[in-house]
């Protein structure tokens, strides 16, 4: 594949598990660049496109359609071949009339899922941090890297999720991480699962309280942090359903 300049690759055997790509075909694959979702929890943009959705053969002409725009991330587009892609991003490709969401799905933390065109424009992210600036409003960061000023703080506590606009970031609708929610798992072995939380369990930080649902039957604890509230009956936007 092509240099992309600097420390911008990583060998093809530390790649994250979930990536859909050949790690004997070629050495080295691009690394995501700093910036919105973790390294080893997002694609990179010449990756994805590539290896994942089929639309090209080589890293050089991937490197060069996204260069002159093709790529579409949460509405906006985005030319750099390493940015990274992750959980609940909606991606499009200029031109196409074919937009997908990347969720959890078969053991997988992130798969292309297609998704109608009147969803593109909304995405779930979920607040993982919340503080108090000056003029007394309330600073909340997401789970993809944004950063949301509200006026009313007491409406949203870490946790919880929200469904926004994209690119535009309103706020349509907070969903609540409590019980009788409809949550997503994001993490562990239930990765891709729809459950319904039967219960919270505050420890005293966020990352040691747990939630209890009931699956397949059973009472099962996971952490907080391994799951994502997508809605109260129904999911707020399109999800597959892993069983």
């Amino acid at each position: 594949m092509g240099k992309l300049g600097g420390d911008r690759t990583r060998k093809r055997e530390i790649a994250p598990t979930f990536y859909v790509t050949s790690r004997k075909k070629y050495a080295f694959i691009t690394k995501p660049s700093p910036g919105p979702h973790r390294g080893m929890e997002s694609y990179d943009a010449i990756t994805l496109l590539r290896d994942v959705l089929g639309l090209g053969y080589t890293a050089r002409e991937i490197k060069r359609a996204i260069k002159d725009g093709m790529l579409i991330v949460d509405g906006r587009v985005r030319r750099d071949p390493a940015f990274p892609i992750g959980l609940m991003d909606v991606v499009e490709v200029k031109g196409s009339n074919t937009a997908y969401r990347m969720v959890p799905y078969k053991g997988r933390l992130l798969h292309p899922f297609m998704i109608d065109q009147d969803e593109k424009a909304v995405k779930l992210v979920r607040i993982d941090g919340k503080r108090l600036i000056k003029d007394g409003k309330v600073q909340l960061g997401t789970s993809d890297g944004r950063t949301l000023l509200v006026k009313d703080g007491s409406k949203y506590s870490v946790g919880d999720s929200i469904l926004i606009r994209v690119p535009s970031q309103e706020i349509i609708e907070v969903i609540k991480l409590n019980r009788d929610a409809l949550a997503l798992v994001i993490k562990g072995s239930h990765l891709g699962r729809q459950i319904v939380i039967k219960e919270v369990l505050q420890g005293r930080l966020t990352r040691s309280s747990m939630i209890i649902t009931d699956m397949d039957g059973k009472d099962i604890t996971l952490p907080k942090d391994y799951v994502m509230a997508v809605g109260s009956k129904q999911p707020m936007v399109k999800l597959p359903l892993v069983v």
